[in-house]
């Protein structure tokens, strides 16, 4: 049975900690990216105690790096909002600029886009822009 390792948000940690566990078991992984965040600093307030999380993420030559390595990167918006409570073109924009920054930056588009707290909303248009798109159960 196929299993799949996936990382959430981009985090620098990915990269710091994962990457070379990962390597070491000749295993591959799949990143969700928040590419409003790639550089810099992630302020999470999406903790079930409402703390706030001051999150480093990855920059753009460590996602190039995992990519090479085999890991496949996709979507998981600009900015990490609750699809639900977005307007339609609020919603474009954030599908539609993460999906472009991908394109641009790693040089191949995102097939996949991964619904920030699993919230799915906009549905036909995030299939519009990607293949497949996925969601969770938070706490999972």
């Amino acid at each position: 049975m196929p299993v799949i390792i996936w990382f959430d948000d981009g985090l620098k940690n990915t990269y710091d900690v994962a990457l070379p566990i990962m390597e070491e078991y000749g295993l591959k992984g799949v990143e969700s990216v928040i590419t409003g965040y790639v550089g810099k600093v992630w302020p999470d307030v999406t903790r079930r105690d409402g703390s706030l999380a001051l999150l480093p993420c990855m920059t753009v030559p460590e996602i190039m790096d995992l990519q090479e390595k085999g890991w496949d990167i996709v979507s998981h918006s600009v900015y990490h909002p609750f699809f639900p409570r977005l307007t339609p073109r609020e919603a474009l924009v954030e599908l539609l600029k993460s999906h472009q920054w991908i394109a641009k930056n790693l040089r191949r588009p995102p097939l996949c886009f991964v619904y920030p707290h699993g919230a799915v909303a906009y549905r036909r248009m995030a299939l519009f822009l990607y293949q497949y798109i996925r969601t969770t159960e938070v706490g999972t």
